[in-house]
């Protein structure tokens, strides 16, 4: 008696529904809803496994680029900044050691974040300085120290599948990143 109720549903839902049944060649009934139209077979699993693994790569890279692009806009302001004050000094002894006494300041406040970055996530903290200065991190290096200390810093990264060298390019190769930031950093 408790079912009835669906029962009746159900069978009333049949009669409005265009419904035929059908034998199978293998002599299993089949049936037909009108409307429904099954065009293609269901995905491979290689192919379901292949798109999950894009998607989680996808929600990595999301969370990395969130994760250094405060960095890179604080390294801006920082160069930024470096440059202005270098301006104002005349002897190179001078932007030298004040050079010097920004990165030993630097360091003691930013060491320990920076390395607890992983390597894909400092691979894209170097794209987003560039994205940010319009010059390569490699450049900055040798403006500020000297070619010496960027050909050293560029093998480093280079040993770890990076290079400081590599430009940001927002229509091409890094097409992705530039889509993460402007819809989910820069909107909000």
């Amino acid at each position: 008696m408790k079912y009835l109720g669906l029962i009746i549903f159900f069978v009333t839902s049949l009669a409005y529904a265009q419904v035929k049944v059908r034998v199978a060649p293998d002599g299993l009934p089949m049936t037909w809803i009108e409307g429904i139209e099954i065009i293609d077979k269901a995905p491979s699993k290689k192919v379901i496994r292949e798109a999950m693994r894009r998607q989680q790569e996808y929600h990595r890279l999301v969370y990395n680029v969130r994760k250094v692009y405060p960095y890179a806009i604080i390294a801006s302001d920082i160069y930024k900044q470096i440059q202005e004050e270098i301006k104002t000094l005349d002897k190179k002894a001078d932007k030298k050691a004040y050079f010097k006494k920004r990165e030993k300041e630097l360091f003691a406040r930013w060491e320990e974040e920076l390395k607890n970055l992983s390597v894909n996530q400092g691979r894209i903290l170097v794209l987003l300085i560039d994205r940010q200065l319009n010059q390569t991190t490699f450049d900055i290096i040798k403006e500020l120290k000297n070619w010496r200390s960027a050909f050293f810093w560029n093998m480093v990264a280079k040993f770890f599948g990076s290079n400081l060298k590599e430009e940001y390019d927002p229509d091409g190769k890094h097409k992705e990143i530039e889509e993460i930031i402007k819809r989910d950093i820069e909107k909000s």
